[in-house]
């Protein structure tokens, strides 16, 4: 099921639509787990997209919403759009943390160093 979590993006990619433009709209983590657990427990929904230009754009705000799913206890497995640049190690080993065996990782494309 896909989530929009935010709309925009700053970066000036030459290769992107860039469907909202550079000014960036975030929705609270509160506002994200409640549509989740709604989709989860009335329709039966397990996977989420976040269809967002940039999910990582804000990174307390990404390590946020990972925890909030991992403490909502809901088994859902979800997916994002990132740029590999926006991630780092903690990232990673945070959303293992709160997403356990039931969600993805956040993964960047090349070794961090």
């Amino acid at each position: 099921m896909n989530i929009l979590s935010s709309r925009g993006c700053p970066y000036n990619c030459n290769f992107c639509y860039r469907n909202f433009g550079n000014r960036i709209v975030l929705r609270s983590a509160e506002s994200i787990i409640e549509e989740i657990s709604v989709l989860f427990h009335d329709y039966g929904v397990h996977h989420f997209e976040f269809i967002d230009e940039h999910f990582t754009t804000n990174r307390e705000r990404t390590l946020e919403i990972c925890e909030a799913i991992g403490h909502s206890g809901l088994k859902i497995s979800w997916r994002c759009l990132a740029r590999g640049d926006s991630l780092d190690k903690e990232m990673d080993e945070r959303s293992r943390l709160y997403m356990g065996r039931h969600g993805n990782r956040i993964r960047k494309s090349m070794d961090a160093k």
